[in-house]
């Protein structure tokens, strides 16, 4: 796994910023808590894991640099929301 320090630098080149504060705010947490974090090389998962559902993220990229960074959108987000498709795009065979 990833330190903290490294998943916060990966988080900054995605999104274009560079403070510490700015990750925290994007985080939504404390910048004392992130401070404490940072020290204690710990990781916030909740908050990281909403992160990369809001980003289309992949956890597995973000924390163990494994796989593609982004979740493809092939997949519906749940069973509810299955994939919608035009005529144009139904492949041959599943008219």
């Amino acid at each position: 796994m990833q330190t903290f320090i490294q998943i916060i630098e990966k988080i900054k080149k995605i999104k274009g910023i560079t403070l510490d504060y700015e990750v925290a705010d994007l985080l939504n947490i404390s910048k004392k808590a992130f401070a404490a974090d940072k020290k204690r090389d710990s990781l916030p998962f909740e908050e990281l894991s909403a992160f990369c559902r809001t980003e289309n993220i992949s956890i597995n990229w973000l924390l163990y640099n494994e796989g593609p960074m982004t979740i493809g959108k092939e997949y519906p987000q749940s069973l509810a929301d299955p994939p919608r498709f035009s005529v144009a795009e139904i492949p041959p065979g599943f008219e």
